[in-house]
C-alpha cells in the first residue's frame, strides 16, 4: 500500500495491543501452570512433598515424583540442586512427552513459594542416567561453552570412569543444554573404565542439541535411526587407552542422521568414526561443523569411513578441518573392496589435514597449507577473504551463526560464510502519506 491515513493506523495499534495481550495471557498460562500440567522438584524443600508448588515440592524424584509415577504431557521444573542418576523408564503413552525442565527465574511455573535463588545455578544429576523408554525432554534452557563456560548450562550430567552418563534405548528422546562433564585432563589419559557421555544404544530418533560433551574416553556411541546432533562442543576427549574405543562419536548401524553446526577439537583419534560394525550406516549429513587440534594431540582426524565396510549416501558439506595430523575427511572403505555409495564431499576446507576422497563424488573442497582463518591460535575459524563453493539446498544455506551462505553473491567454503547477513533487514517503506 501506498497510503497510511491516521484512522488506519490507530485500527492497527488497536489489533497490535490485542495480539499484544493475547500473547502475554498465553505467556502467564504457560508460565503459571497447573498441578495437572507442572510439578515442581526442590532439594531441601520442607513442604508436604506433593510437587504441587515450590513450597511443597519433591525434595528429588521421588514420592510423587518418582519416575513410576511421573505424568505424560507434564513438565517437571527442577531448581538447584545435586541429584543422583536413574532409570527413567516410564512407558510411553501415544506421543506423550514428559518434559525434565531447569527451573530459572524467568520461566519456572508456579511463582507460589518461588524465590529466584533457586534458579540462579545448575542442576547436576550424578552418576548413571539410563532412559529407557520414548519421548523424554531434558532440557536445561540455557548454555553456551564459547559464551558463558560450562557453567553457563542450566543441567549438568557428571560422570567419571566405568560410567555413562545417558544411556538412551528409547525413541524420540532429546538432550539439550547440557554439560556432561566427564574427567577433566590436560594432556592424554589412560582410562581403566569406560567413560562416555551419550550411549545411544537402539533408540531411534533422538536429538542432542546445544550440549558440551568432554572427558570421556568416547563422548557419543552408538547410533541408531534419524538422530541429530547439533549446535554442540565435544572436546578433551584424549584417551590413550587401548580397551575403548577412542573417538569423538562412534557412529555405527544407522540409517539417517544430521551432525551439524558442532565444534570438535582436542581429541586423540577419530572424530566422527563411522563404522559398519554394528550394521550399515546410510543417509547420513555433516555439515556446518569445524574439527581442529593445537596440533599436539596424538593422531586426530576430521570424518574416516572404516575400511571394512561400505558405506551409503554420506554427505559431507561446508565443514572445516585444521591441524589434524592423520587427515581431514578419510574415506578408506575402497581400502577394502568396499564402496561408499552416493558419497559426496563438497565445500570442505582442510588446513594441514590432508584429504583421502578416493570413490567420492568431490567438488571445491581446499586441501593446503594455507591459513584463511581470522586468527587460528584463538580458535576463530571465520574466513579473511570469500573462497568460493558451491551452491547447495536450503537445507544447508545458513552457517552456525545464521548467516546466510551467497548472500553477497559467493557460497563461500568451510564452515563460516564470508561477509552476508544473519538477519537482512527489510527495506525502509517508501511513498507514504498521512491523510487528514
Amino acid at each position: 500500500m501506498k497510503y497510511l491515513n491516521l484512522r488506519s493506523g490507530r485500527i492497527a495499534l488497536r489489533i497490535v495491543l490485542a495480539l499484544t495481550a493475547l500473547a502475554l495471557a498465553s505467556e502467564a498460562s504457560a508460565t503459571d501452570c497447573s498441578v495437572e500440567t507442572c510439578r515442581y522438584v526442590r532439594q531441601g524443600a520442607s513442604g508436604n512433598g506433593s510437587g504441587a508448588d515450590w513450597t511443597n515440592a519433591c525434595t528429588d524424584f521421588v514420592g510423587s515424583c518418582a519416575v513410576s509415577s511421573l505424568i505424560r504431557g507434564a513438565t517437571y521444573y527442577v531448581a538447584d540442586g545435586s541429584y543422583p542418576g536413574r532409570t527413567w523408564d516410564r512407558p510411553t503413552s501415544g506421543t506423550s512427552v514428559i518434559t525434565i525442565k531447569k527451573a530459572l527465574p524467568t520461566d519456572h511455573g508456579t511463582n507460589n513459594g518461588w524465590s529466584d535463588a533457586f534458579g540462579d545455578g545448575q542442576v547436576v544429576f550424578n552418576g548413571v542416567n539410563n532412559v529407557t523408554s520414548g519421548y523424554w525432554l531434558f532440557d536445561g534452557q540455557k548454555g553456551d561453552y564459547l559464551a558463558g563456560g560450562i557453567g553457563s548450562y542450566g543441567f549438568k550430567f557428571d560422570f567419571s570412569e566405568g560410567q555413562v552418563a545417558i544411556t538412551n534405548r528409547g525413541d524420540f528422546n532429546t538432550f539439550r543444554y547440557i554439560d556432561f562433564d566427564g574427567i577433566t585432563t590436560t594432556g592424554n589419559y589412560n582410562y581403566t573404565g569406560e567413560a562416555k557421555a551419550l550411549g545411544a544404544y537402539a533408540g531411534n530418533n533422538w536429538t542432542l542439541s546445544h550440549c558440551a560433551l568432554h572427558g570421556g574416553e568416547s563422548l557419543i556411541q552408538g547410533g541408531g535411526n534419524n538422530w541429530v546432533v547439533e549446535y554442540s562442543y565435544l572436546y578433551n576427549s584424549r584417551s590413550i587407552a587401548s580397551n575403548f574405543h577412542a573417538n569423538v562419536f562412534y557412529a555405527s548401524q544407522i540409517n539417517g542422521g544430521v551432525f551439524r553446526y558442532n565444534r570438535i577439537w582436542d581429541y586423540n583419534s577419530e572424530g566422527l568414526f563411522f563404522t559398519g560394525f554394528d550394521g550399515p550406516v546410510s543417509n547420513v549429513k555433516v555439515y556446518g561443523n569445524v574439527f581442529f587440534t593445537d596440533g599436539t594431540t596424538a593422531s586426530p582426524r576430521g570424518i574416516e569411513m572404516r575400511q571394512d565396510y561400505g558405506y551409503t549416501n554420506i554427505q559431507i558439506y561446508n565443514n572445516t578441518f585444521a591441524r589434524l595430523g592423520v587427515g581431514g575427511i578419510l574415506n578408506r572403505s575402497p581400502e577394502t573392496g568396499n564402496v561408499c555409495s552416493g558419497c559426496i564431499a563438497r565445500n570442505n576446507i582442510s588446513y594441514q589435514a590432508g584429504n583421502t576422497l578416493t570413490g567420492m563424488t568431490q567438488d571445491n573442497n581446499t586441501d593446503d597449507n594455507t591459513n584463511r582463518f581470522r586468527n587460528l591460535v584463538s580458535g576463530d575459524f571465520t574466513l579473511t577473504s570469500a573462497l568460493a563453493g558451491t551452491a547447495l539446498g536450503s537445507e544447508f544455506n545458513t552457517d552456525v551463526n545464521g548467516t546466510l551462505r551467497g548472500f553477497d553473491g559467493v557460497w563461500d567454503r568451510g564452515a563460516y560464510e564470508f561477509g552476508g547477513t544473519s538477519n537482512p533487514a527489510p527495506s525502509a517503506p517508501t511513498n507514504l502519506r498521512i491523510i487528514p
